[in-house]
């Protein structure tokens, strides 16, 4: 074990933080001007982890600490074809952690690359554990090939990279988070861009900023500025949008209460409890509006619409097969111009 202290003198600093396999644990705390990192091999009395741990690097420069965490001499990086059923599978191997399109994969003493029946990564060795300690409104960046990060306490800004892992922010000021594999798991934050590969999104409160992921679900709970939301394959969440777009080529998407938004999905139904304005489209899927109060677009190319005039504004329908159904509070007259449908029934009420 290693430990690691710096001291700031012009209020919250910056830490970074390499670290190749592993894991970080951070915590800030109000009232302190201390940080302190600690290094421990994540399996204990792994050579290759204390190897490492010992030849870390520790930059201090003002109130900026610095710590490089090597890869383990022992486990470099290789990249190993596998012949899988009719086809090759690349894997590659860094810091003891493997990746790959492949499930169950291991490393065994001699270098083999055994092929079983689990799945995610694996750490054959060089995995270290850092448990650090911060100042309240600290800026914390994080590099890591393989590692499971998780923030408690107010953050300043947060930038993490992470090719394969799952990252909790609890509180902060300003995030941007990239994982290649993993889930991000957001508390209370304000302006945010996230990017994974694979995995869930979940935010509990969001000032505004963009989410994209190639295949995962997207939930958020609140935001109170503008908002972009995309997902490859999953679907969308959110119980409330002020404005900005939400878009999934594959995968459902129901909102709760929209101001002004755009909304697209290749295929997916969407639900939306009220909507102020915008637009909504898909290509396959039923739309159903509970609540529309300023002037909408609803279009799909295969599936139902269905909305409800809150008030007396303009609404444009069209399906390229499907029944269009709005109904209206009562005294608000249904304007049937702007409802289209190539092959179905228009019903008003």
């Amino acid at each position: 074990m290693r430990t690691i202290t710096h001291d700031t003198h012009t209020g919250p600093g910056t830490l970074r933080l390499r670290l190749p396999a592993g894991s970080a644990t951070l915590v800030a705390a109000p009232g302190t001007d201390r940080t302190s990192v600690i290094l421990a091999p994540a399996t204990p009395g792994d050579q290759a982890a204390i190897d490492a741990i010992n030849r870390s690097t520790v930059l201090q420069t003002g109130d900026q600490l610095s710590v490089t965490v090597p890869v383990p001499a022992s486990v470099g990086f290789a990249q190993t074809v596998v012949h899988v059923g009719s086809g090759d599978v690349y894997v590659s191997q860094r810091g003891g952690v493997v990746t790959g399109s492949v499930t169950g994969v291991r490393i065994e003493g001699d270098g083999t690359i055994v092929v079983g029946s689990g799945s995610g990564s694996v750490v054959s060795g060089g995995g270290v554990r850092a448990e650090v300690r911060v100042p309240a409104g600290q800026r914390v960046e994080i590099d890591s090939d393989s590692a499971d990060i998780s923030a408690d306490g107010p953050l300043g800004e947060v930038r993490a990279d992470v090719r394969s892992g799952n990252l909790r922010i609890d509180q902060a000021d300003d995030v941007e988070l990239t994982t290649q594999r993993g889930d991000v798991v957001l508390g209370r934050v304000g302006n945010a861009r996230v990017e994974t590969g694979s995995g869930r999104v979940q935010i509990g409160r969001i000032d505004a900023g963009s989410v994209r992921t190639q295949r995962g679900d997207i939930t958020v709970d609140a935001v109170t500025g503008p908002l972009s939301l995309e997902t490859g394959s999953g679907r969308v969440r959110a119980s409330q949008i002020n404005s900005g777009s939400v878009r999934t080529q594959r995968g459902d998407v129901v909102l709760g209460r929209v101001g002004n938004a755009r909304v697209e999905t290749g295929s997916g139904r969407v639900q939306i409890g009220r909507i102020d304005a915008g637009s909504v489209r898909t290509q396959r899927g039923d739309i159903t509006v509970d609540a529309v109060t300023g002037p909408l677009s609803l279009e799909t190319g295969s599936g139902c619409v269905r909305a409800h005039l809150a008030a007396a504004v303009a609404l444009q329908a069209k399906t390229g097969r499907g029944d269009i159904q709005i109904t209206a509070e009562p005294g608000i007259a249904i304007d049937r111009s702007g409802l289209r449908t190539g092959r179905g029934e228009i019903r008003t009420s």
